[in-house]
């Protein structure tokens, strides 16, 4: 009978805000002789560069002072009449807001490839959504499996 061939899972985590559930991109790599994947290559790791962009310098135009004054008075205007309409607004919503039920948050469900070099098994179990350091524990339980970088046989559904 032919050997399964081993799968890593590798995943990449982006910074948890605090009070926010974390997110993992899950990639299926094939697995190498070390028992972890050649991680150094894999797009999902390196950083995309972001351009920057240039700020067009706006050209200064010479204006009266007499219109200036005129406009600073319309803008106070407006300014006040707006803020007059945003405190309203706020109030309609505060209570909109208490009439709306709390949801429940669940928690996040966990599969893992567990088992010895010659077999892969599935194993799925529950995940508190803030507890993630615990998951991986949880999933990096066998010899095999314990590989080095952060690399965790973990999907998250």
């Amino acid at each position: 009978m032919s050997r399964p061939i081993l799968v890593h899972l590798l995943l990449v985590m982006k910074k948890p805000t605090t009070g926010s559930i974390c997110r993992k991109k899950a990639v299926a790599l094939p697995a190498t002789s070390l028992g972890a994947p050649p991680m150094a290559k894999h797009s999902l790791l390196e950083k995309k560069k972001k351009k920057k962009k240039k700020k067009k310098k706006k050209k200064k135009k010479k204006k009266n002072k007499k219109n200036k004054k005129k406009k600073k008075k319309k803008k106070k205007k407006k300014k006040n009449k707006k803020n007059k309409k945003n405190k309203k607004n706020k109030k309609k919503k505060k209570k909109k807001k208490k009439k709306k039920k709390k949801k429940k948050k669940k928690s996040l469900t966990c599969r893992g490839v567990l088992g010895n070099s010659g077999s892969v098994g599935l194993m799925s179990f529950p995940v508190e959504p803030r507890a993630p350091a615990m998951a991986e524990r949880l999933c990096v339980r066998r010899p095999p499996y314990v590989c080095a970088r952060g690399v965790v046989k973990c999907v998250w559904l």
